[in-house]
C-alpha cells in the first residue's frame, strides 16, 4: 500500500455511500468497523475490479471509496457486502446544483441500481448535495444512501493548539449553510488528513515520529491540556474544535483520506517506501484500538486509507 506525493488534495469533495444490506436500518451509518481504503485506478497492470472484489474480502477490508461511477467497478461491488463510497466528479456539480431532474436521473442510473453511498465539491456545492438527496429521497433511498462532502485540511484556520482551529473565514460562508444541511439529514462531517503536509509545512518543529505514530514525547495543548502522542489525532482534533466553534459540536467525523507519500521532492527526504510503510501499519494499530481521540475518546475513529491495490 504505497503512493507518490498526495499534490491531488481539493479542498472539498462530494461522495456517495453505497450500502450492500438488504435490510436496511433506521438511521443510516456512515462507516463499518474502522478502517478502509481508497481505490485507485490510474496505474499500469492493476487488476480487473472483480480479483480487488476477491483481494478486499481476503483482507476483511469492508469500507471502500472510487473516485467515479465507473460501472464495471460498481457492478463487480455490486452484491458482496462491501460498502463503497463514490465520487461525483467536479464537473458534474453545477447540472446537479441548477437541475434537479439531472440529478434524479443521475442517481437512478448510476445509483439506485447499486445501492451506493455519495460525497461531494464547492460553489454549487450545497445546491447538488440538496438536488441529490431530493432525487434519492424521492426513489425511497434515502435511508440506504447518505450524502455529506470531503474537506481538505486547508478548509482550517489556527489549527494549533488543536483546541484553537477554526474555519478559515473565506470558507464560512459556504461551509456554515452546508454543515447546517448535513446536520439536519444527519450526514457526518468527512476530512482528508495527511499529516505527511502537517510535517513538511513544519519539519523544524515537528518531531517525524509524531507524524509516524512512533514513540516521542508528544506535544500537550496549552489550553485544554489534552497530551497527544500522534499528529493524526491532533488534527481529528482540530476538526472536532472547528465544528464546535461553528455550532455542530455532535457531528460525527471520518478520515475519508489519509496516508504518507513514498515518493517526494528532493527536500522531501521523509518521503520514503519505509515511512509510507511504518505510518500505514501503525495507523492500522492505531484504528484497531477503536477508541477516539484525546478531546472526543469515546467516538470511535474511523478512516479510509489512501493507497493503489496492485
Amino acid at each position: 500500500m504505497i503512493y507518490k506525493a498526495m499534490r491531488f488534495c481539493g479542498l472539498v469533495s462530494l461522495l456517495f455511500m453505497l450500502f450492500t444490506s438488504q435490510i436496511a436500518p433506521l438511521t443510516v451509518n456512515a462507516f463499518t468497523g474502522t478502517y478502509g481504503i481508497n481505490y485507485g485506478r490510474i496505474a499500469d497492470n492493476i487488476p480487473s475490479p472483480e480479483k480487488v472484489v476477491q483481494l478486499l474480502r481476503g483482507a476483511k477490508i469492508r469500507n471502500v471509496r472510487i473516485f467515479d461511477f465507473d460501472h464495471s467497478v460498481l457492478q463487480a461491488f455490486s452484491g458482496t457486502g462491501l460498502e463503497l463510497v463514490v465520487g461525483l466528479p467536479n464537473g458534474y456539480l453545477k447540472d446537479m446544483s441548477e437541475n434537479a431532474d439531472h440529478a434524479a436521473s443521475w442517481v437512478k442510473d448510476n445509483i439506485q441500481q447499486f445501492y451506493l453511498r455519495l460525497v461531494l465539491p464547492l460553489g454549487y456545492l450545497l445546491g447538488a448535495a440538496k438536488n441529490i438527496h431530493k432525487a434519492t429521497k424521492s426513489l425511497h433511498l434515502d435511508h440506504k444512501i447518505q450524502i455529506t462532502t470531503s474537506h481538505h485540511f486547508g478548509v482550517f484556520d489556527n489549527s494549533y493548539p488543536p483546541s484553537n482551529c477554526t474555519f478559515r473565514d473565506e470558507m464560512m460562508q459556504y461551509m456554515k449553510p452546508l454543515l447546517e444541511f448535513f446536520s439536519q439529514i444527519g450526514s457526518p462531517f468527512c476530512l482528508n488528513a495527511y499529516p505527511f503536509l502537517t510535517y513538511m509545512s513544519d519539519p523544524k518543529h515537528i518531531d517525524v515520529k509524531y507524524a509516524l505514530f512512533e514513540k516521542n514525547a508528544g506535544i500537550v495543548d496549552s489550553q485544554t491540556k489534552l497530551h497527544y502522542d500522534n499528529l493524526l489525532d491532533a488534527q481529528i482534533d482540530a476538526a472536532y474544535a472547528a465544528l464546535r466553534a461553528a455550532g455542530f459540536k455532535k457531528m460525527e467525523l471520518i478520515i475519508t483520506e489519509t496516508g504518507w507519500a513514498s515518493h517526494g521532492d528532493p527536500n522531501e527526504d521523509v518521503a520514503t517506501i519505509e515511512n509510507a510503510r511504518t505510518y500505514n501499519y501503525n495507523l492500522r494499530k492505531r484504528l484497531a484500538l477503536r477508541k477516539g481521540t484525546p478531546m472526543r475518546p469515546k467516538i470511535m475513529l474511523k478512516s479510509l486509507c489512501v493507497c493503489n491495490v496492485q
